[in-house]
């Protein structure tokens, strides 16, 4: 039986993902702006660092990076506070790990102080050890690091800890580095049939788990 577990939050625990899809577009209509019919597939071809671009060259807005990003951690912190749900099956499974005595912990992307609110509020903040956040540890999920520091804060042995993740680049860097990688199926990820590849168990919904229980307890 696994003895932790080490989740990723956006599209693994959280069904959030979409506002970070669509960050340039729900900063739009905070202007008071309607976007356009097209304005997704538009917004995809600039990319998350082209956002900026995507408001000057498409709709006229003159903003520099700086204040995008005070707007845009501005909804973010508002969404966590407020608005995202966990994914279906999520409190049940967590409690089921509770009871098998799963050290569990958060390894996340998201920005600091926008994780414990949203966890609070869901009642699921009880169930793990900690967060570690990119932002803290100053890396991001293309490097091991935060895997690497889940770890040693669970204080468990790598074969018997999971990581759990949606996101393709993510799980690349969970299976090269040598963790056991639970891929987690969520529908804001366009390469998610590469995710299921590369994963040594592949979660679609958290109400059907049989096969993730046998994964688990054979380790």
């Amino acid at each position: 039986m696994i003895q932790g577990a080490i989740f990723d939050l956006d599209g693994t625990l959280l069904d959030s993902m979409y506002i970070w899809d669509n960050l340039a577009i729900v900063y739009l209509e905070s202007l008071g702006i309607k976007p356009r019919h097209d304005a997704k597939p538009v917004y995809d071809t600039y990319g998350y660092r082209g956002a900026v671009d995507f408001l000057k060259n498409e709709y006229g807005v003159e903003v520099t990076r700086e204040k995008y990003m005070e707007g845009v951690r501005a909804i973010l912190q508002q969404y966590y506070e407020e608005e995202t749900l966990p994914k279906p099956g999520i409190p049940e499974f967590l409690e089921r790990m509770k009871q098998n005595d799963v050290k569990m912990i958060i390894a996340t992307a998201t920005f600091e102080g926008m994780v414990e609110p949203a966890m609070k509020r869901l009642g699921l903040d009880g169930y793990f050890s900690g967060i570690l956040t990119c932002q803290g540890l100053g890396t991001h999920k293309t490097e091991p690091l935060i895997y690497r520091e889940a770890l040693k804060n669970l204080g468990t042995e790598k074969a018997k800890t999971p990581v759990y993740e949606d996101a393709h680049y993510a799980a690349k860097t969970v299976k090269e580095d040598g963790f056991v990688l639970i891929g987690i199926s969520d529908e804001n990820e366009p390469e998610r049939g590469e995710v299921q590849k590369l994963s040594h168990c592949f979660i679609e919904d958290y109400r059907d788990l049989d096969h993730y229980w046998r994964f688990v307890e054979s380790l």
